[in-house]
């Protein structure tokens, strides 16, 4: 994957504790979190139970990913390997139109931007909790990534959709829709 920032400048969506972790890991540190470990492992104890995924925080539907699949581990039937941009993650993920919709909204921001330019599909309804797209190379057409810089909001457009323009478009953020009406020639309904 080609990265939308030029050798040497900071990744625009990398945190500074990512930066940070990076850093460790080029100098040969081993990143441990003793909190974390310690409650993964109480809750893998109880995996068989039925109450075992709940304290994982997955529902029913929900897996635990296949990760570390560009260092060779085979990806289930189905599913393709997405690896975050900078190369240091990767997980299984599927491609299938019929549960791309609801996966890629689970992702943080890295790891959707894979699911999407992997798996040529726009991840649809991921604001309220993240931003949907920081630029063109997160939506496919016929969806256009309308961002409103102030409010640090992006988010995947159809100009043509009757869904988002007579449903959800007095829901959006003020500026969004300022900018997608003047981008699309259009106003909510």
């Amino acid at each position: 994957m080609e990265a939308e920032y030029q050798a040497g400048e900071s990744d625009p969506m990398k945190t500074d504790l990512e930066e940070e972790a990076e850093e460790r890991v080029e100098q040969g540190e081993q990143i441990e979190d003793d909190e974390e470990e310690q409650e993964a492992g109480e809750d893998f104890e109880d995996i068989d139970k039925p109450h075992g995924t709940a304290l994982l925080g997955l529902t029913p539907v929900d897996k635990v990913p296949i990760t570390g699949c560009h260092n060779g581990t085979s990806c289930p039937q189905g599913e393709s390997c997405i690896v975050s941009y900078n190369g240091t993650w990767s997980q299984c993920f599927s491609c299938s139109k019929a549960t791309f919709g609801q996966e890629c909204q689970k992702l943080d921001d890295v790891l959707r931007y894979a699911a999407v330019r992997t798996c040529k599909q726009t991840c649809l309804d991921t604001g309220g909790r993240t931003a949907g797209c920081f630029n063109k190379n997160w939506c496919f057409k016929p969806y256009r990534c309308i961002v409103d810089r102030e409010a640090h909001w992006g988010q995947c457009i159809s100009c043509h959709s009757k869904k988002f323009w007579e449903n959800y478009c007095y829901k959006a953020p003020e500026g969004l829709r300022k900018i997608a009406s003047r981008t699309c020639h259009r106003r909510c309904r």
